[in-house]
């Protein structure tokens, strides 16, 4: 994801600790299951709920984790659906809004959008009432994208094709936050005063 603004980059290192909670991260890091028990303190969820959780270590049949990492799972959300967004929304919230600081009205240009963590930024983006472009592999992805709302989306596998249209398209200003105060050269290093936060996850 690219967008206008200085650069923060290695602002994320670290972001993830080696431990959680106490706990040595490890395998299953989201899932999906239904509460047995609680604690005294637990008044979110109920034994019976079906929720997702966030924990340190999520591989096996059973689980021990704090409240803080679990929540009601979306009803009538089939299981895969209701747990596979926790991460890509995680990431994709983290380097837009946390770090990125995204506004209303700025341009944002994220490529390979029809991964998870694409799909993430772009619904993020169109939240935060961002002009959204995109790059996507395949014409069927493209289509599904400007379905979403997206303003225009070009083949990420043509470097010259996106480059080319994302200035036509911002009258080459590119995709910046500042008004038209420069032009992002996001696909020549980020000359322009460009801020990024990665790809959308390889689609």
């Amino acid at each position: 994801m690219c967008t206008h603004r200085k650069s923060r980059a290695g602002r994320g290192r670290g972001v993830i600790p080696s431990d959680v909670a106490g706990r040595s991260l490890g395998l299953g890091g989201e899932c999906y299951g239904v509460v047995e028990r609680i604690g005294v303190n637990i008044i979110h969820v109920s034994p019976g709920d079906r929720v997702i959780c966030v924990p340190p270590a999520g591989l096996g049949s059973y689980l021990v984790v704090s409240g803080l990492w679990v929540t009601k799972s979306p009803v009538g959300v089939p299981a895969e659906k209701a747990v596979s967004g926790t991460m890509a929304y995680a990431t994709a919230w983290f380097a837009l809004l946390k770090q990125a600081r995204i506004q209303k009205g700025e341009r944002v240009l994220i490529h390979s959008a029809a991964g998870g963590v694409g799909l993430a930024a772009v619904h993020l983006c169109l939240r935060a009432g961002c002009v959204v472009f995109a790059t996507a592999s395949t014409e069927e992805k493209r289509k599904m994208l400007l379905s979403l709302g997206v303003a225009r989306v070009f083949n990420s596998r043509r470097l010259e094709e996106y480059k080319q249209g994302v200035l036509a398209a911002t009258a080459c200003l590119g995709a910046s936050g500042n008004g038209g105060g420069g032009s992002d050269r996001g696909w020549d290093g980020r000359g322009g005063g460009g801020r990024g936060g990665g790809d959308g996850g390889g689609a």
